[in-house]
Order: C-alpha cells, then sequence, then structure tokens
C-alpha cells in the first residue's frame, strides 16, 4: 500500500469511528447506579430523643446528562439519582438518631427555629455532565462529571454546606457505551461522599475538611 493510500486508509477509518460515535442516536441506560458507601463504617449514634428530618429538593434528581462537544453527542444519558439518594440519606439519619421521622417538603427551610431537634436538608438540582474526547488515535474516552449540593440547618439555625463534584472517566467503547458507564460510577461516588459529610454534620456539626 502506498503512503498516500496509507493516508486516505487512516483518514476513512477516523471518518467512520467518528460516524459511529456520534451518528447513532439512542439511550445509554445508566439505571443500575453502584453504592460505593459502607454503611458498617458508619458508627451508631443513637441520639436520644424523637428527632424530625426535613428534605427538600429545588428539583427532581433525574434527567439526562448534559453532553459537552461533539464525539457521542447523537446518544443521550438518562439517570436517576432520585432512590439511590433517599435510601443513602434515610440510612445515614437512622444512624445518627435513634428515633427520626423523615418528611419531603415542598418549599426550602431556611430556619429551624429553637427546636434542636429538627434538622432541615435543602437540596439544590444535580449536575451531571459528559464530555467524550479523542485521547489518542482510535481511542476516545469519556469523563462524566457529578455535581450535589445541599444546605443543612440544624441546633437553632446552624447551617452548613455540602458541594460535591466526582470525575470518573471511562473509555468511550463500542456505541459510546463506556460513557454510561462513567456516569453510574460519577454519580455512585458522588453520593457516598454527600452521605459522609451529612453523617459528619449530624454527627459534629462541622463538615468534612472543617
Amino acid at each position: 500500500m502506498t503512503n498516500k493510500s496509507k493516508l486516505v486508509f487512516r483518514a476513512t477509518s477516523i471518518i467512520g469511528i467518528l460516524a459511529a460515535l456520534s451518528g447513532c442516536s439512542y439511550n445509554q441506560s445508566t439505571e443500575e447506579v453502584r453504592s460505593y458507601l459502607n454503611y458498617q463504617s458508619l458508627a451508631e449514634q443513637n441520639k436520644q430523643g424523637d428527632y424530625k428530618a426535613l428534605i427538600h429538593k429545588e428539583a427532581k434528581l433525574s434527567g439526562d446528562a448534559q453532553i459537552i462537544g461533539q464525539f457521542c453527542s447523537a446518544h443521550s444519558y438518562p439517570y436517576d439519582i432520585e432512590t439511590f439518594f433517599d435510601e443513602a440519606v434515610s440510612t445515614v439519619l437512622d444512624k445518627a438518631y435513634q428515633n427520626v421521622d423523615l418528611e419531603t417538603v415542598e418549599n426550602s427551610i431556611e430556619n429551624v427555629g429553637d427546636n434542636n431537634n429538627q434538622v432541615a436538608i435543602n437540596v439544590d438540582p444535580a449536575s451531571v455532565r459528559i464530555m467524550c474526547y479523542a485521547a489518542k488515535e482510535y481511542s476516545w474516552e469519556c469523563i462524566a462529571t457529578t455535581k450535589l449540593s445541599a444546605t443543612v440547618v440544624k441546633n437553632v439555625n446552624e447551617k452548613f454546606d455540602i458541594d460535591i463534584e466526582t470525575r470518573e472517566m471511562r473509555s468511550a467503547g463500542g456505541g459510546c457505551g463506556g460513557g454510561a458507564d462513567a456516569v453510574s460510577v460519577s454519580i455512585g461516588k458522588t453520593v457516598n461522599s454527600f452521605s459522609t459529610q451529612l453523617y459528619d454534620i449530624l454527627k459534629n456539626g462541622n463538615s468534612v475538611g472543617d
């Protein structure tokens, strides 16, 4: 094969791969979110009394990941953090308090007055993004980024911020399927870190690192 033929073949191959990555439109399932939280490592606090936790979500923790760039742009990556997030928060609350009722409310809670047995968790909309790019010739990578933030109000209006952002990289693979795995793992690790910080706030009244 001549050099000119090799160049034509190489260009044709790259164009073919690009078409495969960006030209076929379909959903990549990211429904299975992996848990990285070791609940056994969270010691039972068993704080005495009857506690109430109010949780407000500014928006549903579900949707399609925002795709940045051209690669895999014809695909969509739907995600749903709701059930996984709710279970994680409920478990953390049970670790912190002996008796606690969890209630979801429509409006954000700015203060809990002088009620030391009440905690409010205001959750901001989740941000899930994915960017796929050419790492090197014939090799494409996907980076998923999940961001989850909240404000926790407790103990006569003490406020604590939780702000988590986690990135995960995977090979794009055939049909950009690796991006779906990156999204799932990124979400799982983000909720894990969120839960750990929430536990620390409920336990000590300080966010991790303070």
